[in-house]
C-alpha cells in the first residue's frame, strides 16, 4: 500500500526576493524496504500564495532538494536531484522556476541529453571520434590507455578496428551545481559517459557547463576526456620498457598489455608468489606471438623466459588463482579469428613458464572467471562460444590436473548473469526466436523454471520457433516435472 512521505525540505526566496518560503519535496513510497519514490510533488508555503502543490511526473531513487539562483540573482530556483536506478543509473535533475503562481521547468537532464546527441565511431590507431551537430563540435580522443579487456574488444594489436559496433554517449549520469563568483548566478556541470562495447565499459566522459540565465539553456563550455595516468610511474615505465626492448630481437612488434590492466604496455605482478614482481611483455616476431617474463633487481632488468603462442594477437590475459592448490596462473587467449581465440593456462615457477593444459585446446569467443563453490579454492572459467548474431553457448569449466572439465555445480549463480545479458540484448535490439531460446536456456540453468516455462510458451507462438517446435516442447516437458 502506498504511503506519502516527505523527502526533503528547504527554506529560501522562491516566490519573491524578500520572502522566506518553505519548499517541501514529497512523494509516494510503496515499500518501506525500498527507497524508490514516485508521484513526486513540490509543496510551496508562502505568506502571499499560502500553500500550493505542484505535481511532477517523476519517479526514481535517492531524491534530494536544492535551492539556488540559476535564472537570476533575485530569487531562487528549485533543483530536484535523484537517480533512475537500473544498469544505466542515470541522473534525474530537473530545475524549476517560480513565475506568477506557475512552476516552470527550465532544465531537464533527459531533455538535455536528447537535444545534444552525438555521432560516435572508432578510428584506427586507438582513437575515438565524437560529433555533436547541435553544438557544431568534434572531438578526437586517444583511448589507448583504457584498462583491462575493453581495448582488445575494439582493436587488434596493430590498432585496427575489429568490432562492428559503435561507441555511444550516455544520458547525463551526474550533475553538480556551480557558482559563478562574478555574478553569483549558479550553473550546472553535467557529466555523460562515453560507453564502449558493453554498458559497463567507460571510455571517457563528456563534461558540459550549462547556463540557465533568463530561463534559457545554453552550453557555455564543453570538453571530452579520458582518464589520466600517474606521471612518475609513466616515466619509470618508459625507461623500463626501453630496457626490455633492448633485450628482445630486432624488428619485434610489441603487443600493448595496457588493455589487460598493465601500464606502459607491460604487466608487473608477483605471479609465482615469491615476493618479487615479474614483468610480462608480449610481442610478435616473424609472425609468431611470444609472452616473455623479466625481473628487475636493484635497477637491473634480467630476462627470465618466454613462451610462444598461436594466432595473430592476444585477446585475453588474466592473472588469477585458477587451481585449487598453489598460486596464481596466467590465463591467455591467443586470437585466431575475428571472434575466436585459443585458450592457454600457464604457470610460472622458478623463472620458467609451464603450460598447464595438455591435449586439445579449447576455442572460445569470450572468457570470464567466476567464483567456485569448491571449499578448496580456485576459480571456474566461463567460456562463451559464438552461435549466431550476439548469442553464445556458455559453459563453465574447472581445472583438474592438466585438463578443463565441464562443471554444473555453479550454474545457478552464474547463469543469473547470463539471463541478464539476454534480457538486455533483447531490450536494446529486438526479440528474435534465437535470442529468446538462449534466454530460456539461461533461465533453466539459473533455476528459474517458471520464467523459462512462460518464455517457452511465448516462443512456441512464433511463426518460426527456434530451434524447433519439438525441441521447445521437449524442454518444456523436462522443466515441468
Amino acid at each position: 500500500m502506498k504511503k506519502e512521505v516527505i523527502i526533503d525540505t528547504k527554506r529560501g526566496k522562491v516566490t519573491e526576493e524578500s520572502k522566506d518560503d518553505l519548499v517541501c519535496l514529497k512523494g509516494d513510497k510503496f515499500n518501506e524496504d525500498s527507497n524508490f519514490i514516485e508521484n513526486l510533488c513540490i509543496l510551496i508555503k508562502s505568506d502571499d500564495i499560502g500553500e500550493k502543490e505542484y505535481p511532477l511526473k517523476l519517479g526514481g531513487y535517492n531524491f534530494k532538494l536544492f535551492l539556488g539562483s540559476f535564472c537570476d540573482d533575485c530569487t531562487e530556483d528549485i533543483l530536484i536531484y535523484g537517480e533512475s536506478g537500473g544498469s544505466g543509473n542515470y541522473a534525474i535533475a530537473n530545475i524549476y522556476h517560480y513565475d506568477d503562481g506557475k512552476l516552470l521547468e527550465i532544465f531537464n537532464t533527459d531533455t538535455f541529453s536528447d537535444k545534444y546527441k552525438y555521432k560516435c565511431r572508432y578510428l584506427n590507431d586507438f582513437k575515438l571520434e565524437l560529433i555533436c551537430d547541435k553544438l557544431q563540435k568534434k572531438y578526437i580522443m586517444d583511448i589507448s590507455t583504457i584498462n583491462k579487456n575493453n581495448l582488445s574488444e575494439i582493436y587488434d594489436m596493430d590498432g585496427k578496428i575489429i568490432t562492428d559496433t559503435d561507441p555511444s554517449v550516455s544520458y547525463v549520469n551526474t550533475v553538480y551545481p556551480l557558482v559563478d563568483l562574478d555574478s553569483n548566478i549558479m550553473r550546472i556541470e553535467a557529466y555523460q559517459r562515453i560507453i564502449g562495447i558493453t554498458n559497463s565499459s567507460t571510455l571517457g566522459e563528456v563534461i558540459s557547463t550549462i547556463s540557465l540565465e533568463e530561463c534559457k539553456t545554453k552550453v557555455i563550455e564543453q570538453f571530452a576526456a579520458t582518464y589520466g595516468e600517474d606521471v612518475s610511474e609513466l616515466s619509470r615505465g618508459n625507461d623500463l620498457k626501453e630496457d626490455i626492448i633492448s633485450k628482445l630481437p630486432d624488428d619485434v612488434v610489441l603487443i600493448n598489455l595496457n588493455k589487460f590492466g598493465g601500464r606502459n604496455g607491460l604487466i608487473k605482478a608477483d605471479i609465482d608468489g615469491d615476493g618479487n614482481e615479474e614483468i610480462l611483455c608480449a610481442y610478435k616476431y616473424k609472425d609468431v606471438q611470444y609472452l616473455s617474463a623479466f625481473r628487475e633487481i636493484d635497477g637491473v632488468v634480467k630476462f627470465l623466459d618466454n613462451i610462444d603462442g598461436t594466432g595473430y594477437d592476444i585477446s585475453d590475459l588474466i592473472i588469477d588463482k585458477i587451481k585449487q592448490k598453489g598460486g596464481e596462473s596466467i590465463v591467455v587467449g591467443w586470437r585466431i579469428g575475428g571472434i575466436w581465440s585459443v585458450l592457454d593456462i600457464l604457470d610460472f615457477k622458478e623463472g620458467k613458464f609451464i603450460k598447464t593444459l595438455k591435449g586439445d585446446k579449447l576455442n572460445y569467443s569470450k572468457i570470464e572467471l567466476c567464483d567456485s563453490s569448491n571449499s578448496r579454492g580456485g576459480k571456474n572459467i566461463a567460456l562463451w562460444s559464438h552461435e549466431t548474431g550476439e548469442a553464445y553457448n556458455v559453459q563453465i569449466y574447472t581445472l583438474r590436473g592438466e585438463v578443463l572439465e565441464k562443471t554444473y555445480k555453479d550454474d545457478k549463480d552464474y547463469f543469473l548473469r547470463v539471463e541478464d545479458y539476454y534480457k538486455n540484448l533483447i531490450n536494446k535490439s529486438r526479440e528474435t526466436p534465437q535470442y529468446l531460446y538462449y534466454l530460456i536456456q539461461a533461465q533453466c540453468k539459473a533455476g528459474k523454471k517458471k520464467e523459462a516455462y512462460d518464455n517457452i510458451n511465448r516462443a512456441l507462438k512464433n511463426q518460426n520457433p527456434f530451434p524447433s517446435v519439438q525441441e521447445l516442447k521437449r524442454l518444456r516437458k523436462s522443466i515441468s516435472k
